[in-house]
Parts: structure tokens; sequence; C-alpha cells
């Protein structure tokens, strides 16, 4: 049975320097912001599926609910990061 000695190069450290965590603190960063973002687009991809349901709804229940279907419509042409709900919830209110 043979047996692989590794070493490493003159100068360097078994453990992590505070230098080599530095530079990887930036991409570690990122990659968590990236992560953040994607769960933030999830849900909102979700809330606005959620609101889609309501086009399917008719327009007695609609008036019931407080809004009407080019409310639905609207919301539904808006971007993703616009809480739609709460926009119209607070237009409700202004009424």
């Amino acid at each position: 049975m043979s047996t692989i000695t590794l070493t490493l190069p003159r100068g360097a450290q078994a453990s992590a320097s505070p230098a080599f965590n530095r530079v990887l603190r930036a991409p570690m960063l990122a990659l968590t912001a990236i992560r953040a973002w994607r769960a933030r687009r999830r849900e909102q991809r979700e809330a606005r599926d959620a609101f889609a349901n309501l086009i399917s709804l008719d327009d007695a229940i609609l008036d019931d609910i407080g809004i009407s279907r080019a409310d639905v419509i609207w919301g539904l042409r808006q971007p993703l990061d616009i809480d739609v709900a709460r926009v119209l919830k607070r237009q409700r209110g202004l009424r």
C-alpha cells in the first residue's frame, strides 16, 4: 500500500489566513445576495400567481371583494416587484 504525502508550498499555512478570508468575503456576500434575490423573486411570482386567480372570478364576486376586472388586468400588467394587492387595497381605502 502506498501513501500520498501532500506538502504545502514554502510560506503557505495549513489554515486559512485572514487575507484569504477577506478575498472570499466579497464572493460569499454576492452569493448570499443572489440567493436572497432569487427567494424574493420566487415569493413575488407566487403572490402574482395567486392574484392572477382573481381573473377567473365573475364580476359579482370581484365587486364583493371591492375590485373590478379592470383592476385585476391592470395588476397583472405591473412589474413583479410591485405588490399589486397592497396597492389596490390602499386605493380602495381612498375611494
